[in-house]
């Protein structure tokens, strides 16, 4: 028996989907594997529940945390504009729109910047977290109120009544979206640590 005794002509387009279909290689990312430094620390010890991190990536966390407290045009911007967004979202009666201004809002690095300051005992970012989620607070009111000034209409939403009795569920909300904020700054600082040892 001749096994290439009938050739089909499939034509050019079934003959490149078949090719795109085909199974490539298996690729396996090493950008977050530790160091030769870090691995000697790590056979010492019992396998880890979370990832390690070595004093040099916690290093660059802090200083990046650090920089985070610092008040700047950005913040300010996005402040104003998430604010905006919020006001006119909660006058709509719109829950997608104030939830779009809340992951707009820039308040999630200077309030991890605080637990930071509170847990190394850090004064000075402390200080400058502290600054910097209350000038935002001010800003958000002043914001608020100029906007609210520009609106003919002065009534009261089901989204303005909902935002003011909130419960348990909501701190529930609050805690687990810091959480995840404060591992998603951390994994992006030691993610960005790997890259720039690799380029």
């Amino acid at each position: 028996m001749l096994p290439k005794a009938l050739r089909l002509n499939i034509g050019d387009k079934l003959a490149e989907e078949c090719q795109s279909t085909q199974i490539s290689k298996e690729s396996v990312k090493t950008a977050n594997l530790p160091s030769d430094k870090e691995l000697e620390q790590i056979s010492l010890k019992h396998i880890p529940m979370f990832a390690y991190a070595s004093e040099e990536r916690f290093r660059e966390l802090f200083t990046s945390l650090r920089d985070d407290a610092k008040i700047n045009s950005i913040y300010v911007t996005l402040m104003v504009l998430s604010t905006m967004l919020a006001t006119i979202g909660l006058f709509q009666g719109s829950t997608a729109v104030v939830i779009g201004a809340m992951l707009l809002a820039p308040l999630m690095t200077p309030i991890v910047s605080l637990a930071m300051g509170l847990l190394r005992g850090n004064i000075e970012l402390l200080k400058n977290s502290v600054l910097k989620i209350g000038g935002g607070i001010v800003l958000a009111l002043l914001a608020s109120s100029l906007i609210t000034q520009l609106f003919p209409f002065k009534m009261i939403t089901d989204e303005m009544l909902a935002r003011q009795s909130p419960s348990l569920l909501d701190l529930a909300v609050a805690i687990v979206a810091g959480i995840a904020g404060a591992y998603s700054k951390s994994y992006v600082s030691v993610a960005s640590s790997h890259l720039d040892k690799l380029r």
